[in-house]
């Protein structure tokens, strides 16, 4: 017997369902409507040419070789339509992003290996802008928050970008001992408004401290990659979250095949 193309099926089966009545099929007693948030706060930058710079600040790019800028293409024909397409060539931890565990070990989990379902979750603003930059905040001063495990910790501090060619970035940071509690607990993924979860100060005095590798130079990623915990870095925004207790974080990255780490559009769901 010859089978009909899917389209035809496919069309036919969308008019059965256009011409059948309500009593055919009777509404769903058993579901509710979604709740929806009542605001959404936008916690990424707009992606431009010069947001790595703006984010890592020129020194920094410069020391470690990386692109000083995005760069974007846009290919163009006008017959026999008008039609646009464009090239995109993005740093992936620049702006808001999230980083994988290959991003600092060789061989480790890369971002299509994450399911979508370990990037959302309940959020805990933990508000340090008043701590010193290039300073550790203490265990102490975080188990002050009260952090649930299962939260998504959300760490502001205030972060702005370098302004002169030979600033590094400055901030403040998790001591070593408050990022092992929050892994500990666990947290279900650590965000940040940083340009990282280390600190670029404390890790060129490791340098000249003479110390090398993953737990040396980067310990505060290694506490929480190296236990499978979504590290997401360069948020904005966030200070719209203070004082809000029902908010739910959204992080999803470009799924791309082997990526150590993907732009993210960040959000928070307010309820």
């Amino acid at each position: 017997m010859r089978k009909l193309p899917t389209i035809v099926l496919t069309f036919a089966a969308s008019v059965c369902l256009a011409c059948a009545t309500p009593e055919d099929h009777p509404p769903d007693e058993t579901w509710t409507e979604a709740p929806l948030p009542s605001r959404i706060v936008d916690l990424s930058p707009l992606v431009t040419e010069d947001l790595p710079l703006r984010t890592w600040g020129k020194k920094m790019l410069t020391d470690w070789g990386f692109k000083l800028t995005n760069e974007f293409e846009d290919v163009r024909a006008e017959e026999p339509l008008y039609v646009v397409n464009s090239y995109w060539t993005l740093s992936n931890h620049g702006g808001a992003h999230l980083d994988a565990p290959n991003h600092l070990e060789k061989g480790a989990r890369s971002i299509d290996q994450y399911s979508l379902e370990e990037l959302i979750g309940r959020a805990r603003l933990l508000d340090f802008r008043t701590s010193p930059p290039d300073e550790p905040i203490s265990l102490k001063e975080i188990e002050q928050t009260e952090i649930q495990a299962g939260e998504i910790a959300l760490l502001m501090v205030g972060y702005s970008g370098p302004v002169g060619d030979n600033e590094l970035p400055s901030y403040a940071y998790l001591a070593k001992d408050a990022a092992e509690y929050l892994a500990s607990l666990p947290v279900k993924a650590f965000g940040t408004d940083a340009l990282s979860v280390d600190s670029v100060v404390r890790m060129n005095e490791a340098l000249a401290e003479g110390a090398t590798g993953y737990e040396g130079l980067a310990p505060l990623h290694r506490a929480f990659l190296g236990r499978d915990i979504p590290v997401f870095e360069q948020l904005e925004n966030l200070e719209e979250l203070v004082g809000l207790e029902n908010t739910v974080f959204v992080g999803f990255p470009l799924n791309v095949e082997g990526s150590n780490g993907s732009p993210i559009r960040a959000a928070a769901l307010v309820y």
